[in-house]
């Protein structure tokens, strides 16, 4: 995936992820808040040979050396009940040596003949006091130890000295409200980004160019064009624009396919109904107007008939009327705003305009325009919702798909795409309408 890709699915659900790593650190924080406080205290003793066992200096290297090799064992004696048991009584607990063993840890505090007692406790003067009476427990147990008649082969005497006692903490060492809350965010903050990837793995609307090429699975020519685009004649109303320049941009395109240059008839539909549909076709009509040809804007889509409205043309007769041969196609083309360009409006509203889309009056209809003006511009009603467009399509040299950005649907684009190519009017281009200006879909590119 993209670089571009993941930063437009990050922003896409930028307040997603903000929410998600919030609520995070909410829950980690109250967590924290409600946990209950654990002080440790921490005194160090210090292990040292006897002066009556190294009264050389070659005894005091031996007693050293002894040191090393004994200090572990005395380590691991913290947690039995040996030191506990003493401890219990002395500080008159309720507990037993296995309930005590989890809170006195012994570690070498920088040193090796140095050991660090911890003890921990939710009253910091319990945790100090418990701290050094282990300590002291552990000492008496050395001395014993040490002093018995089957300590004389082991080597020189050591002695076991509480140098430093522990003191009653000021602040407790868990919960760590900090570590908690920066571990929530981030946990709250990879739910985010993994939901995010989700919606946008699982986004079955079209946005992108991407998107569009994926669906139809072939090197469409795309164009995108914002709102005001479709909904005003922006060709005829500001010319010199921005928004009419995309319609050249896109005619232009379409234009350097060889296999499309000759076409005369081109229907412009939509997979469902998309309101940009008329919009998108009028101005296109309008530009290609804009070369010199003589145009006909061809408004079939007999049930909504908006053609006339959009371009602001009125005419007593229309397709349909041409169609049902109460009218003439002369009567029916009415000039617009735009030179060479004309319009031919949907007439006579119906509900049922198969029959008519069906007979042999629109072939004739199709060369009639086509002897009248060089190029046909066919407004088709939703390709998947009405058959009439795919009879239209296949009077036509070549189609164009309209989408909505954020609305349309992929699998609607596919199988829209899949019924033209096999109508004989192959889809030429793809405008991606309702393209946001700010967001990040607005670099639709």
């Amino acid at each position: 995936m993209q670089l571009t890709n993941l930063g437009r699915i990050f922003r896409r659900s930028l307040w997603l992820i903000i929410l998600t790593t919030l609520v995070g650190g909410a829950i980690a924080l109250l967590l924290a808040v409600n946990q209950r406080p654990v002080y440790a205290a921490t005194g160090k003793m210090l292990f040292s040979p006897s002066t009556a066992a190294a009264s050389s200096t070659g005894e005091l290297v031996a007693a050293n050396t002894v040191l090393g090799s004994r200090i572990t064992t005395y380590m691991t004696l913290v947690n039995s009940p040996l030191i506990l048991d003493p401890v219990i009584q002395s500080l008159g607990l309720d507990a037993t040596a296995g309930q005590l063993s989890s809170s006195v840890a012994a570690a070498t505090a920088g040193a090796p003949n140095i050991v660090a007692v911890t003890a921990s406790s939710s009253d910091p003067a319990s945790a100090a006091a418990l701290a050094n009476a282990v300590a002291e427990s552990l000492a008496t147990q050395v001395t014993a130890t040490e002093t018995s008649p089957d300590a004389e082969a082991t080597g020189p005497t050591l002695v076991a000295t509480l140098v430093e006692p522990a003191a009653a903490p000021s602040a407790p060492s868990a919960p760590d409200i900090g570590l908690m809350l920066a571990i929530g965010l981030a946990i709250g903050f990879a739910i985010g980004v993994v939901i995010a990837a989700i919606r946008a793995y699982t986004d079955s609307r079209i946005r992108t160019r991407q998107d569009i090429h994926a669906a139809t699975d072939a090197a469409t020519i795309v164009g995108g064009l914002d709102k005001a685009a479709t909904r005003t004649f922006v060709v005829a109303a500001a010319p010199t624009g921005g928004l009419a320049e995309a319609y050249r941009q896109f005619r232009a395109q379409l234009r350097t396919n060889p296999e499309t240059q000759a076409a005369r008839t081109i229907v412009v539909t939509s997979p469902t109904r998309e309101p940009a549909v008329v919009g998108a076709a009028a101005n296109l009509a309008a530009v290609i107007a804009e070369e010199d040809v003589r145009v006909a804007l061809v408004d079939a889509d007999i049930r909504n008939g908006l053609v006339a409205q959009f371009v602001d043309v009125t005419s007593p007769v229309g397709v349909s009327d041409v169609l049902g041969r109460r009218s003439e196609l002369k009567a029916a083309l009415v000039e617009t705003a735009v030179p060479q360009l004309r319009t031919a409006t949907a007439g006579t509203p119906t509900d049922s305009p198969y029959p008519l889309f069906a007979s042999p009056t629109m072939g004739t209809l199709v060369e009639e325009l086509k002897k009248t003006v060089d190029v046909v511009v066919i407004v088709a009603p939703a390709l998947l919702d009405h058959a009439e467009t795919l009879l239209l399509a296949s009077n036509a040299d070549e189609s164009v798909l309209v989408v909505d950005s954020g609305r349309s649907r992929k699998k609607d684009l596919r199988e829209a795409y899949a019924l033209l190519e096999s109508s004989g009017a192959p889809v030429t281009g793809v405008l991606l309408a309702d393209v946001p200006r700010r967001g990040p879909d607005a670099h639709w590119r």
